[in-house]
């Protein structure tokens, strides 16, 4: 259920950006959802849908969410790799624990667009 809460988190962040950039009225909204978040896609793009319906300047807006992947570096023994464990990411080289997620562990905004 936390994706209720960030989604409520995105839509307060898209009104601030339409605001900075002048839109009244999104007509598109795209997501980087990264593979190591616990959100799931389809959830935020329920509630997206669901809470959109509040906010006059998202009445049109079309959320469109791009999955990318966990991509790490081991800090024992240099490995770049992708991981898809978000609980408990390793390194596929060493099976060490001590890494570096240098992907995969942000929800951003990408894009929007409005007029």
């Amino acid at each position: 259920m936390h994706e209720l809460a960030i989604t409520k988190e995105v839509i307060r962040i898209i009104r601030e950006e339409a605001e900075k950039n002048s839109i009244s009225s999104v007509k598109y909204v795209s997501l980087e959802l990264g593979g190591l978040t616990t959100y799931k896609k389809e959830s935020l793009l329920y509630f997206f849908n669901i809470l959109k319906k509040d906010e006059e300047a998202l009445q049109e807006a079309v959320l469109k969410i791009i999955e990318v992947g966990g991509k790490v570096r081991c800090k024992e023994c240099g490995a770049v790799g992708t991981v898809e464990d978000p609980i408990l990411p390793l390194c596929k080289a060493c099976d060490s624990s001590d890494i570096e997620i240098t992907q995969g562990k942000d929800l951003r905004l990408r894009d929007l667009r409005g007029n």
